[in-house]
Parts: C-alpha cells; sequence; structure tokens
C-alpha cells in the first residue's frame, strides 16, 4: 500500500504566491535600511564638518600665536621708530642721530621684510603694510635730507607718518591681545 501524496500549488507563478504580510515585511525592511542609511550619512557629514571647523579653529589660533610671538620682536623696533620721528619733529636731530635713525631703520625694515606673509590674516594685512610702508617713508625722508634734498612740509610729513604708524601699530597690537 503505497500511498502517494499529491501536493498542489495554490498560486501561479512566484510573485501571486507572496502573502501581503510578506510585503509590507519586505517594504518596511527596505525602509528602514534607507532610513537608517540616511541618518548615518548625515550624522557622519556632521561629524566631520565639526572635526574640520575645530581643526581650522586650532590652526587660526595657532597662526595667531606665531604672529604675535614674531611682531612682538618687530614691535620694539617700530616703537623706537615713533620716538625717534618725535625727536626729528621736535628739532631734536644730530649728524650722529640722524646716522644712528637709517640704521635702526634699515633694521626695521629687514625685519618687516623678513616676516613670513602666511602669518599675517586679511584682518591683519592693511595695517601690516601701512605700518612697513611708513618706515620706508620715513627712510626715504632721512636719506634725501642726508643727500641735501629738503621736502617743503617736512614737518606735516613727518606727522602724518608718525600718526599713519602709530594708528596701524596699535591696530596690530590690540589685533594680538
Amino acid at each position: 500500500m503505497s500511498d502517494v501524496i499529491l501536493l498542489e500549488s495554490k498560486c501561479q507563478g512566484f510573485w501571486e504566491c507572496i502573502t501581503p504580510d510578506a510585503w509590507v515585511t519586505s517594504l518596511g525592511t527596505l525602509l528602514g535600511a534607507l532610513i537608517g542609511a540616511l541618518l548615518g550619512a548625515f550624522g557622519a557629514i556632521y561629524a566631520t564638518k565639526v572635526q574640520h571647523s575645530k581643526l581650522i579653529d586650532r590652526q587660526n589660533k595657532e597662526k595667531d600665536f606665531e604672529f604675535t610671538k614674531r611682531y612682538n620682536r618687530i614691535s620694539f623696533a617700530v616703537n623706537s621708530v615713533i620716538r625717534r620721528i618725535n625727536y626729528h619733529i621736535n628739532g631734536k636731530m644730530s649728524e650722529t642721530f640722524h646716522q644712528s635713525n637709517l640704521n635702526i631703520l634699515k633694521v626695521t625694515i629687514e625685519k618687516f621684510d623678513n616676516f613670513p606673509l602666511e602669518l599675517i590674516t586679511m584682518e591683519k594685512y592693511d595695517s601690516f603694510i601701512k605700518c612697513h610702508s611708513n618706515i620706508l617713508d620715513y627712510q626715504a625722508l632721512l636719506e634725501n635730507k642726508k643727500e641735501g634734498i629738503k621736502e617743503d612740509n617736512e614737518q606735516e610729513l613727518l606727522i602724518s607718518i608718525r600718526d599713519s604708524l602709530i594708528k596701524e601699530h596699535n591696530y596690530l597690537i590690540e589685533q594680538n591681545k
């Protein structure tokens, strides 16, 4: 006695055999995976942005610190130039003092020329260049005087150079605090 069991398929074809609860489960799984991937991607992007922002801030602080260290070395020379311009304005300048001024200006200009420009931020760049330019103007005035060329409005020019130099130098000092 051999009983044969015949199985009959109730559905014809693969797509017709999927039950509604299987459809819902499959779609829910796909949608959940998509939402999870999107949340993970947005989280990774946000974390990367925050990390990059902190890195940029740290680099800017290091750059500002390095600028401050190096500019403080120049600051003493700039203050000396300002004092010497004041002596010049007040008429307290002798020939030896005149030559000493030129030597100090030469050293100060070298310090400006050797200053690494990559340390200067956009906010400080104009003031730095104006300080350098004012010192070069004063040097040109002294060189002309040494060669016997006298400026018609020397006092006004000296006062203008001094005031501009003080203003820009003070701005750079304030930015370093």
